[in-house]
C-alpha cells in the first residue's frame, strides 16, 4: 500500500520532523508570518524498497 508522510523542518532543511495527520498527497493550511523560510517535504512509500523525498520547498511569507 502506498504511504505519504509530509514533513517540516524550522531549522534550515537540517532535521524534518511529520507534521500529524499530513498524509495525503497534497498538503496545505494556513501560513503565518512566524513560517516564513520553513522547509516542506513529502516522503512517498509503497512498503517495499527505500521511500522517496520530495526536494524541500521552501515558504516564503510576507507580512501583510
Amino acid at each position: 500500500m502506498a504511504t505519504v508522510q509530509w514533513q517540516v523542518s524550522t531549522d534550515g532543511g537540517n532535521t524534518f520532523t511529520n507534521i500529524t495527520g499530513a498524509t495525503s498527497t497534497t498538503y496545505s493550511f494556513a501560513a503565518a508570518v512566524g513560517q516564513n523560510g520553513y522547509e516542506y517535504q513529502a516522503v512517498f512509500g509503497n512498503g517495499v524498497g527505500t521511500p522517496a523525498t520530495t526536494t524541500a520547498a521552501t515558504l516564503t511569507v510576507n507580512a501583510a
